[in-house]
């Protein structure tokens, strides 16, 4: 039986999470992130992407 394949939008916390259950499950998960590195909101950046917040220091 060929794995299910997933799709995980967004890598941060709660992206990451999604991305391990889905590990653990056997599933083939793939995730997609926007921006150059994964994190979402928990990485702060001094200049952050138009549109985007950066709120922890």
């Amino acid at each position: 039986m060929t794995a299910r394949r997933v799709a995980v939008i967004g890598a941060g916390a709660s992206g990451l999470c999604a991305l391990k259950c889905c590990l653990d499950e056997g599933l083939e998960a793939t995730c997609f992130e926007r921006s150059k590195d994964i994190g979402g909101l928990w990485r702060f950046e001094e200049h952050p992407e138009d549109g985007r917040a950066s709120i922890y220091r």
